[in-house]
């Protein structure tokens, strides 16, 4: 995929930039590039290669206006905001924002009305996760969903709980609420009087959209994925699909010709499902690990949900299988040797999971990281392994900061 050149200059139009600490570059000129170079120089570096001998390393950029549907903010003392810039000496200090250039027109509004509340004094400064999504997954008759994650202390969530008047405003409003540092979710006690009250549970809802191609075709099929608004996803629909047709590009060029797509694939850290279903479309079968308690609940409404809307099934087998817990971690006879692997590990990096690449010994790897050291560290042991970069994409959609993502696929040298 050809970078998205046409907005690398695109200047960042807003009226908190240089207090708000959200962003750290007020254009994209000649940032893009930097962030490929970085992962260039550092690859040569850790992997012992000159650039002639490393494997392609290219970009390509989100947005990098207006395409945010999820959204991390601070809470302290009624302001709303991201810590304030560096330049400006205070530390972490909340400057106060009602607009951000980056969000969808659906999250700005959402965004904005909540600055416009009455908030209860917190005793400590709290996190609020926003999000919004068009259900309907239709510019021509879109359905907005509101959510807010307001993750908070046990004592001020015993506050907030008293404050029923101000969460009946929130909810009255159409948003759904979950509250507190376990993902409590909020509902009103069926009662005379309908006190707001705890629901020990988040129920699952779409709260995303990944993709994956039309069979023989690269047309791609929008389906939800499903979660809790303080569930992990990636910054939105926009997000996805680029790396969905990044790792499509991938397999095309790299793995197609060595006759792996006709293979099955296993998916370590499957997360609720954003590549899942593109894996399953482009290998024989999908077998997808994860431990969490809503990941295989996830996948198989997204399923139901392609079932019903699309009348698609695709093949999918799911294990749960904590990744991280200790190095004697081993997977049952079905799940292993397998040609190729698909990674997508936490910030921390593959950890013990590592084991299980050892053992299995795949033809071919493709890894997704959120954090260039534990990746860096990561590509050095995979190495070791046989294996051999053959293609490095890095993923900004974190326009106007020095953050990026990057997918990379490797094979047996």
């Amino acid at each position: 995929m050809a970078q998205n050149s046409k907005n690398q200059d695109a200047k960042i139009h807003c009226p908190h930039f240089g207090s708000c600490g959200g962003c750290s570059e007020p254009t994209q000129l000649g940032l893009g590039p930097k962030k490929k170079q970085i992962l260039q120089t550092l690859l040569c570096e850790k992997l012992g290669q000159s650039q002639a001998d490393l494997g392609q390393v290219d970009f390509f950029q989100v947005g990098p206006f207006h395409f945010r549907e999820r959204m991390e903010i601070s809470l302290d003392q009624g302001e709303i905001g991201f810590y304030a810039h560096s330049s400006l000496g205070l530390g972490k200090a909340i400057y106060p924002i009602d607009q951000c250039p980056l969000l969808v027109s659906s999250l700005e509004q959402f965004f904005n009305w909540l600055c416009r509340l009455s908030w209860p004094t917190f005793s400590n400064r709290v996190s609020l996760r926003l999000r919004t999504i068009d259900i309907n997954g239709s510019p021509n008759s879109p359905k907005i969903k509101m959510g807010l994650w307001i993750d908070c202390s046990h004592k001020d969530l015993s506050m907030l709980l008293q404050q029923q008047k101000f969460l009946k405003t929130i909810i009255d409003h159409g948003v759904v609420l979950e509250v507190g540092q376990r993902h409590y979710g909020i509902e009103l006690e069926p009662s005379s009087d309908k006190n707001i009250c705890l629901r020990r549970s988040p129920e699952l809802s779409p709260w995303n959209w990944s993709y994956f191609p039309q069979k023989g075709t690269t047309y791609l099929i929008g389906y939800p994925i499903y979660g809790t608004i303080a569930s992990f996803t990636q910054t939105g629909g926009a997000a996805n699909q680029a790396m969905v047709q990044i790792v499509m590009e991938h397999c095309q060029q790299i793995l197609a010709p060595l006759g792996l797509l006709k293979q099955p694939i296993l998916e370590l850290f499957c997360g609720h499902g954003t590549f899942t279903f593109l894996l399953s479309s482009l290998f024989l079968q999908c077998l997808a690990v994860e431990y969490s308690s809503h990941a295989e609940r996830a996948i198989q409404l997204s399923q139901q949900w392609l079932k019903n809307k699309r009348e698609i099934t695709l093949p999918i087998q799911y294990l749960s299988m904590d990744l991280l817990a200790h190095a004697e971690t081993k997977l049952p006879e079905s799940f292993k040797n397998l040609a190729v692997y698909f990674v997508d590990p936490p910030r921390s990096g593959l950890g013990h999971s590592l084991r299980l690449i050892e053992q299995g010994q795949p033809k071919a790897l493709i890894y997704v990281s959120c954090n260039l050291e534990s990746f860096m560290r990561d590509a050095q042991h995979l190495q070791t392994l046989g294996l051999k970069l053959k293609r490095a994409t890095v993923i900004d959609q974190f326009p106007y900061t020095d953050h990026f993502e990057i997918i990379s696929t490797w094979t047996q040298s």
